[in-house]
């Protein structure tokens, strides 16, 4: 026959062996509760003790999984920024893959001026800026944006995105980086 005791779980003496069963192996290091000295407790065992709390489990998430929310009203955006830098005025059309099914808007920029466009994150989908020089020129995809986190209510300021700006070359506008 066994001489091993058996053990009842006791939630505060489990506490102070540094374990405790209750988290299922989940640890965080905080300061100890209000009424309980570290110092006393160290002096009593001669190891340095640290209070162990468990995380908060969100709901439906059961396995041990530990609840890490942003907040709900807060969205990716994709960001460009398009300069003209052209002595003339420049009609462009911009448009982006997850606002509005890609539709292309048209928007005039006079000379020395900037505008930033945005759109969201939908899903997975990043969204992918395309710029156009009238009704009927090919769409030239924009590589590249600022990708930020705002709330739903975000206006870029007239900086925010990936710059990009308009010159005039010898075949007619162009959009280059900056």
């Amino acid at each position: 026959m066994s001489q091993v005791k058996r053990r009842a779980f006791r939630p505060r003496a489990e506490e102070i062996e540094d374990r405790v069963l209750t988290t299922a192996g989940i640890t965080s290091h905080v300061a100890p509760p209000h009424g309980i000295l570290a110092e006393t407790l160290h002096a009593s065992h001669h190891k340095a003790t640290s209070w162990v709390v468990p995380p908060v489990i969100g709901p439906g998430l059961d396995g041990g999984l530990v609840r890490l929310a942003l907040p709900g009203n807060y969205l990716d955006y994709g960001v460009v920024t398009i300069w003209n830098n052209t002595l003339y005025p420049a009609t462009i059309g911009v448009g982006a893959n997850t606002y509005n099914h890609g539709t292309i808007y048209a928007f005039t920029l006079q000379p020395g001026t900037n505008k930033s466009f945005y759109a969201p994150r939908i899903g997975h989908a990043l969204p992918t800026f395309a710029v156009s020089f009238g009704p009927g020129a090919p769409l030239i995809p924009l590589p590249q944006d600022n990708l930020v986190f705002e709330s739903t209510g975000y206006v870029p300021s007239g900086t925010a995105g990936y710059p990009y700006a308009i010159n005039l070359g010898p075949h007619g506008y162009q959009l280059s980086y900056i």
